[in-house]
């Protein structure tokens, strides 16, 4: 019946011990309902985009060459073909680079990996705490069989990290202390 009510009910049960000394209870983070297509981008973790430099860091414009490795897992209970297209945009909204495949997807296993040719980014401009800069990567699938269409849209920074016993942590090329929390929800 096109009338009728949907209930959803979420409920928490917080009463047996896992052996913390506290976990908290409760709903204490935002909770979403995504309405996806049959054919959608796996969830949690769907779409991964490492980054690396590939080239030498400019010290006065922090900006380097890099590189964006994208995965893409898509869940489908039925099989067919679909089409992957990755756009990157920069701050300004403009377009540097771009990524395409295709797969199909197997309704004998649950999400199909599949990895697209990497983005090359030109004198990527390199996120720290000083310089946020982000890179802002459009995921579109397409269900070629139903048409039926899902977009993501994940913010990136590239940056280089490296560990060294005498000068310990560097970002971008430059020495960096490390500010952290102890955040025991999230063990």
């Amino acid at each position: 019946d096109a009338a009728a009510e949907l209930l959803l009910a979420v409920r928490v049960d917080a009463t047996q011990p896992d052996g913390w000394w506290y976990d908290g209870g409760g709903i204490y983070r935002h909770v979403r309902l995504a309405v996806v297509p049959a054919m959608h981008l796996a969830r949690p973790g769907g779409v991964y985009l490492p980054s690396r430099v590939s080239g030498g860091i400019d010290a006065a414009t922090m900006r380097a060459d890099a590189l964006v490795s994208p995965s893409v897992a898509v869940a489908s209970p039925r099989s067919g073909p679909f089409s992957l297209l990755l756009l990157v945009h920069d701050a300004a909204g403009k377009e540097v680079g771009r990524s395409e495949a295709r797969g199909e997807a197997d309704a004998a296993r649950s999400n199909v990996t599949v990895a697209l040719p990497p983005i090359a980014l030109a004198k990527a401009a390199l996120w720290s705490p000083a310089r946020p800069t982000l890179y802002e990567v459009t995921t579109t699938l397409t269900d070629e069989t139903s048409g039926a269409v899902e977009r993501s849209v994940i913010a990136i920074g590239v940056r280089q990290t490296a560990w060294s016993p005498a000068a310990g942590f560097s970002l971008n090329g430059v020495p960096t202390k490390i500010l952290g929390a102890a955040n025991h929800q999230d063990f």
